[in-house]
């Protein structure tokens, strides 16, 4: 097995041994689906003057001659500050640019920072922007990214919030199931007692009086001897059923085809209620892979935030690094020079008392 084989094993393990409950979820998924808003959003908002600016000169194949020929309104080869805005808000195809972006732009450009833009300083500029232009569009094809993978994220962990809400549903189907009517469970309970068919042993239990007929108080006092859990009016109603002539009692054709009744509603709840536990295993199957993959992306998305931390750490140090190594450049660049002018003063000092030696 492979090192990254094993690594995935272990990751799946570890994964397994983990319950997400439906709230923890629910949090993790607004966690997800926030972060794909932010990134939508950073894609929606308006490109940074520069990248449409090259946009604009892509599109058009427009080289660095034409942008002064498009701005240069009194044709001197030359772009003034004036001519820039009206310019580049017409290149870019919108009125919609800051003035301190244009001349934020402007500037940059203008190497010289004489206050016009020639066709060289345009060229020069051109293929340092197209590299921040690079940059800014590698920086959005990332947020692009981002909104993608946590929008895939957010749905991945609905799609484990319904395997719960399927497992709830179906625990409900079950317990309707083993609620079910009093016709249902006295079957049952005749069929653990086999006596589901013995029609004239159920009589003798219920006919407390012997006189051959089961009365109403009969027939409720012993439906609670096989039912404990029933209730006395539901055991009434029950009784009005059955007492198909409505004689006031149930006799024994009555008490046989009631029993018949009774015990298809029996088989039937118990084949619901065997379907339904399947149906509920299968689900908690599909919860417990959907809760593993969740796990597994959660295990991912931790270490890339730890492994972007790292680097943006590592980016910061380097950065101070630089500044530091720069400080110290100055300082020994700045010393050099200072060496440099004491040598040519004592040098113009000793040149200057031999002239004035020789002079004596």
């Amino acid at each position: 097995m492979t090192a990254e084989a094993k690594h995935v094993k272990e990751v799946e393990e570890l994964a397994s041994k983990v319950s997400w409950s439906r709230a923890m979820l629910v949090k993790l998924e607004e966690t997800q689906a926030t972060l794909a808003i932010e990134a939508e959003a950073r894609l929606n908002s308006k490109l940074p003057l520069v990248v449409r600016f090259l946009e604009a000169l892509a599109a058009k194949n427009m080289k660095a001659t034409d942008v002064i020929t498009s701005m240069d309104w009194n044709k001197d080869r030359r772009i003034t500050r004036m001519e820039w805005r009206t310019g580049i808000r017409k290149l870019v195809g919108t009125k919609d640019v800051d003035v301190s972006e244009t001349d934020s732009v402007f500037e940059t450009i203008d190497l010289d920072h004489g206050g016009t833009l020639d066709e060289a300083e345009l060229k020069t500029a051109l293929r340092t922007l197209q590299s921040k232009g690079a940059q800014a569009a590698d920086e959005r094809q990332a947020v692009k990214q981002k909104a993608v993978h946590w929008r895939q994220r957010a749905e991945q962990t609905r799609a484990a919030i319904a395997a719960l809400e399927d497992i709830d549903a179906a625990e409900a189907v079950l317990a309707k199931a083993r609620d079910s009517s009093l016709r249902a469970r006295l079957g049952a309970a005749l069929h653990r007692l086999h006596l589901a068919k013995n029609t004239l042993e159920v009589a003798m239990r219920f006919d407390v009086s012997g006189d051959g007929n089961i009365d109403s108080k009969e027939f409720v006092k012993g439906v609670k001897a096989l039912v404990p859990q029933a209730e006395a009016s539901e055991s009434v109603d029950l009784f009005l059923e059955i007492d198909g002539d409505r004689s006031g009692s149930i006799d024994l054709n009555e008490l046989k085809a009631a029993m018949s009744t009774m015990l298809e509603a029996a088989l039937e709840a118990s084949a619901l209620e065997t379907k339904t536990l399947k149906g509920i295993e299968k689900l908690r199957k599909a919860a417990k892979r959907a809760q593993v993959a969740v796990q597994i992306a959660k295990i991912e998305d931790d270490a890339a935030a730890a492994e972007a931390k790292r680097a943006e750490a590592e980016a910061e140090r380097d950065q101070q690094k630089a500044k530091e190594e720069a400080k110290r450049a100055a300082r020994e660049a700045k010393a050099t020079l200072v060496a440099q002018a004491e040598e040519e003063r004592r040098a113009f000092e000793a040149k200057v008392a031999s002239r004035r030696k020789s002079e004596a």
